[in-house]
């Protein structure tokens, strides 16, 4: 089982990433950068069926809801934890001005969407907030990124996967 969820761990966390780093490498604008990353991230974490069904043949077709759940989490907190690595390394050498981009963009948005002067103010406050109390401050970035971005989707991924994959009724038959 470690070989399973390391391997396909790794291979979903370099997946996750993926999206991240296309909307860097391209240029692409926030709002459509999300739908580049969470699309990226279903993908890189459907892996997990995947992996779930190895370790099912491995046990002569037999895998309790449990057993699928533990391989999927496993997996999900390695690719999230790429993810956030990824993310922070980026941040503090490549994507130093993240912010500056990001806060320009939100404003941008914001007055294109006739926002009122005082919450589009609200609005720079809140980010200028998160700018310093969490994406300048590495170990809580880290957290954040991988905790509040990815997770949540692996998590989900890893329920509905262990749901389909798990032996049902009398046929399972748990492997000593």
């Amino acid at each position: 089982m470690k070989r399973i969820v390391l391997n396909y761990g790794l291979i979903s966390g370099f997946i996750v990433i993926s999206g991240f780093l296309l909307t860097v490498i391209f240029g692409i604008r926030p709002a459509n950068g999300m739908v580049i990353g969470y699309t990226t991230m279903l993908l890189g974490f459907s892996l997990i069926y995947f992996a779930q069904t190895s370790l099912k043949k491995q046990q002569g077709g037999n895998i309790s809801f449990g057993q699928a759940f533990k391989v999927g989490i496993l997996i999900s907190l390695i690719a999230s934890a790429i993810y956030g690595l990824i993310w922070v390394i980026l941040y503090n050498t490549v994507l130093t001005d993240f912010a500056a981009h990001y806060t320009n963009a939100t404003v941008a948005g914001m007055k294109k969407a006739g926002k009122s002067a005082v919450e589009i103010q609200k609005a720079v406050e809140q980010a200028q907030w998160f700018k310093e109390n969490i994406w300048d401050k590495p170990v809580v970035n880290f957290l954040a990124t991988s905790l509040m971005e990815p997770l949540p989707i692996g998590i989900i991924v890893t329920l509905v996967a262990a749901l389909i994959t798990r032996t049902r009724g009398k046929q399972y038959q748990p492997i000593q």
